[in-house]
């Protein structure tokens, strides 16, 4: 949650909220916020910022036979296809998500595109049944709503990773964040379930925490 998100009354309500309902409200306010934001990043600069950004993330992936998670974009997120081109290229494995239900989700292997298929809810992913473990991940390349320059994560509200990554805050993988600079925000307040970038890469800095 941000700290100077705009705390707005329910409409037609004399109920003085609780703080627990300003929390909620003011958070879902900063997600509409932060994808307006996003969403008004132009086709030609959103292409041209991931490219970019792809570039930096694979200066960070250090060692061989590399086991690599990332995602496939949808909407305005920083889309990884050059880096998951030469993630293959290099001999690396790349996993992707894989929904499994309303509240979990897999990540399987991604072997080539000519692999990719619609999942559930019309997501893309891969046809793929080799799912690995989180903590047998050396990288994984997490999108977001939102993130401030302390690694907390902002996302759409779903905890797929929340869930996915749980128990893993000690060890691997190293959560990587790819996002645009315009999707910085002030202080977040996570959760005790979030999960938190160890790096942050834009198109103009790689934050370390």
């Amino acid at each position: 949650m941000c700290a100077h998100a705009p705390r707005l009354e329910p409409f037609g309500s004399r109920a003085k909220p609780t703080a627990a309902t300003w929390v909620i409200m003011s958070k879902k306010t900063l997600r509409q916020q932060l994808l307006n934001s996003r969403d008004m990043v132009n086709i030609t600069s959103r292409k041209s910022a991931s490219s970019i950004i792809s570039q930096s993330v694979i200066t960070l992936l250090s060692g061989p036979n590399l086991k690599i998670g990332s995602y496939l974009a949808s909407g305005s997120e920083v889309d990884l296809e050059s880096l998951h081109d030469t993630v293959n290229a290099r001999n690396h494995t790349l996993y992707v998500p894989k929904i499994r239900s309303a509240t979990e989700m897999d990540l399987v292997e991604l072997p080539s595109p000519q692999a990719l298929i619609k999942g559930k809810f019309g997501i893309s992913t891969s046809s793929s049944k080799n799912s690995i473990q989180p903590k047998s991940l050396d990288y994984i390349l997490m999108p977001c709503v939102g993130f401030d320059l302390k690694g907390n994560r902002l996302g759409m509200g779903g905890g797929y990773y929340d869930r996915f990554l749980e128990g893993t805050r000690s060890g691997p993988p190293v959560r990587i964040g790819v996002a645009f600079d315009t999707q910085q925000a002030p202080d977040l307040l996570p959760d005790s379930w979030d999960q938190s970038f160890d790096w942050i890469v834009t198109e103009t800095k790689i934050i370390r925490p």
